[in-house]
């Protein structure tokens, strides 16, 4: 396989599994709901540094280890049963509103009492105590976390460890590719992978902006409702992935 046709085959392949909805959709939704854009596709940076360090780790012989029996449905249950807890947690922040959302508007700049200054004091307040043991500490994955670029960073890192759908794809169509690639040394796999991320964040940069460009027309309710319904999705993945590492298992 040619260096050129690698490249492309890694970003087919990869976009149709970056627009499949997991747990890194749920956080670019919900992160670029309250952070804009940048919130929204600084998730993905998380993502594609994991993805960086299966591909070296595959490359070294990783995969040795990932294809021997057991551990895919391991992981499968182990992380689904991660996805049911954080989606648990999502659900619940959103019903009790322990989750903020910030708009343009609310900027902070003085304008009545009562209005959009105390509004952007309320949600700082709430992004600085959103700390371990808080709502947002409990569960990364869904959206929470620190507000910011790292922030984001990091819910992309929670919610890649925690799909098991990430170790079983790597441990077979990834490896499959990689092993394709193997003929034309690192630049081969280097080639694999930029294309496999290109992927990722062009969805996602789609996805990120268009959320993010509605987000002046999502009230603090509606972010609610998005959380709620984002928290069940995640139940609901969690629940068929443990449900089947189980099953497997016994």
């Amino acid at each position: 396989m040619s260096l050129g046709l690698l490249f492309v085959t890694a970003f087919v392949v990869g976009f149709s599994g970056a627009i499949t909805p997991g747990p890194l959709f749920v956080a670019c939704v919900t992160r670029s709901a309250r952070d804009g854009f940048w919130g929204g596709l600084s998730c993905v940076f998380g993502h594609a540094a994991l993805e960086l360090l299966t591909v070296v780790g595959l490359t070294l012989g990783l995969g040795a280890l990932l294809v021997r029996p057991g551990v895919a449905p391991a992981v499968s249950l182990l992380g689904g049963l991660v996805l049911v807890w954080m989606g648990y947690g999502t659900a619940r922040s959103a019903v009790r509103g322990d989750m903020t959302i910030t708009t343009p508007e609310h900027t902070g700049r003085k304008v009545r009492p009562g209005g959009t200054a105390e509004l952007g004091a309320a949600v700082a307040a709430a992004g600085r105590r959103s700390g371990p043991g808080g709502a947002v500490g409990r569960f990364p994955a869904a959206g929470g976390g620190p507000v910011g670029l790292a922030g984001a960073t990091v819910t992309g890192v929670a919610a890649t460890v925690s799909n098991p759908f990430f170790v079983i794809w790597w441990a077979t169509v990834g490896l499959s590719y990689l092993t394709m690639a193997a003929p034309l040394g690192s630049v081969g796999a280097g080639a694999f992978y930029i294309g496999h991320v290109l992927s990722d964040f062009t969805w996602y940069a789609a996805l990120a902006a268009a959320v993010a460009g509605g987000r002046r027309l999502l009230s603090g309710r509606g972010y609610r409702f998005l959380l709620a319904v984002c928290g069940l999705l995640l139940l609901g993945l969690g629940a068929v992935f443990a449900g089947k590492g189980f099953l497997t298992l016994v």
